[in-house]
């Protein structure tokens, strides 16, 4: 697929997931929660499927059930969430009685690693939105922000950047592009904020503190998933979304930055 045919299909999953995902936001509640699972087990097939041809699968059924509960619990009783921590943390210790003790803690530590990186903190998405009040503009800031800092560090990449920022971790990451990416989240929270879009109880002050969190997290999320991918020689975690790869490529930034805007928020908004 050349740049131009890329740019198209990019654009084109763009104009109708982001919809999607706005409503599904808006709707919160069992809606968002079957999204955030449904996200889940498709990333967790692609990572499965990684961490296998390392020769380090995790168990794949026991992080689908830690993962449901994980994000069930998250999505509809976040009181419980207390609850829930130590029976996951059985649940996978659990995991290391199951198969092959020669691999067993291979395993397990596979299985941590899936359970961590994906339901949990697709998990902090549900708990910023069950917030009081800030939830659902919360949530919403958070994912177009996180969609303004790829776009501008796209194209603003593709059309002036030379000089790698990364080159041993993703060689096509330039340091215009990640500049551009930063101040792209600035910008994009500050407009949401002078749109009354985000509550006008909140400082612009603290607006802009959030800005500057995601514009630096959307991009340490990338470069974690190329290393990822780099570890297991592969280009893209799958090929579901075409031009976007797979649901891991698309949702990389937002499974880092989803944790830091939840801590952000307890700390700063209430």
């Amino acid at each position: 697929m050349n740049k131009q045919q890329n740019l198209i299909t990019r654009i084109s999953i763009g104009l109708l997931g982001i919809p999607i995902v706005i409503g599904l936001i808006y709707l919160g509640g069992i809606y968002l929660t079957i999204f955030m699972i449904i996200i889940f087990v498709l990333g967790l097939s692609e990572l499965y499927d990684l961490l296998d041809n390392k020769g380090i699968p995790p168990n794949k059924y026991t992080t689908i059930l830690a993962g449901i509960i994980i994000l069930i619990t998250a999505g509809l009783q976040p009181g419980l969430v207390k609850f829930i921590i130590p029976l996951i943390v059985i649940i996978l210790l659990l995991n290391i009685l199951i198969g092959n003790i020669k691999n067993s803690v291979r395993s397990l530590s596979s299985s941590i690693f899936s359970t961590v990186y994906i339901p949990l903190n697709l998990g902090f998405i549900l708990l910023t939105r069950q917030l009081p009040e800030v939830g659902f503009k919360i949530t919403l800031t958070t994912f177009v922000t996180v969609w303004a800092c790829d776009t501008f560090a796209y194209f603003f990449g593709s059309w002036l950047g030379k000089k790698p920022l990364a080159p041993k971790i993703s060689p096509n990451k330039s340091i215009i592009g990640a500049i551009a990416g930063f101040i792209g989240s600035i910008v994009t929270v500050t407009l949401l904020y002078l749109f009354k879009i985000l509550p006008n109880n909140i400082s612009l002050i603290k607006i802009i503190g959030i800005g500057i969190l995601i514009g630096v997290f959307t991009q340490l999320g990338d470069l974690i998933e190329s290393i990822i991918k780099r570890d297991m020689d592969v280009k893209d975690s799958g090929s579901i979304l075409l031009g976007h790869g797979g649901v891991l490529d698309r949702f990389d930034s937002i499974l880092i930055v989803a944790p830091v805007v939840y801590l952000y928020s307890l700390l700063f908004f209430f």
